[in-house]
């Protein structure tokens, strides 16, 4: 008689961890491709602000 309570509840909690899981990994994989972006970004000078990029009368 229990079994017919429990059933559901175990389905739906077992159900809920499988999306989280899911939406972990894709956020964890969302983020390391952003990432990649970003640093391919960086990398290209016209992508930078004005304020970073190197001045041509700055002597190192």
């Amino acid at each position: 008689m229990a079994y017919m309570f429990l059933d559901p509840i175990m389905e739906k909690l077992i159900s809920a961890a499988f999306r989280y899981l899911k939406d972990q990994v894709r956020w964890q994989t969302g983020m390391k491709e952003d990432l990649v972006k970003l640093q391919e970004n960086l990398q290209d000078p016209s992508c930078r602000p004005l304020r970073f990029q190197p001045r041509a009368d700055h002597i190192p």
